[in-house]
């Protein structure tokens, strides 16, 4: 475990929710999940989309850490 306190699925759609009705510049950090896809899709239309970084896992307690792909979203461009 990671964090000292994981959101539930509950949590997240609160969350999308609230950062949906932003009027200001929002970048969210994490990696894909079908919720988060399937919502910013939805959105696309307003201007939200992703880029993809593939990035080392220091998570890990291994010795060979892996890579995962982090995406951020965001509904501005860089």
């Amino acid at each position: 475990k990671v964090y000292a306190k994981e959101m539930t699925e509950k949590d997240h759609r609160v969350m999308l929710a609230r950062v949906l009705r932003c009027k200001c510049r929002v970048m969210l950090s994490g990696y894909h999940s079908p919720l988060y896809d399937r919502v910013f899709a939805r959105w696309a239309h307003r201007g939200w989309h992703f880029v993809e970084m593939e990035r080392p896992n220091h998570a890990g307690q291994g010795m060979i850490k892996e890579r995962r792909t982090e995406v951020v979203y965001m509904n501005y461009i860089l």
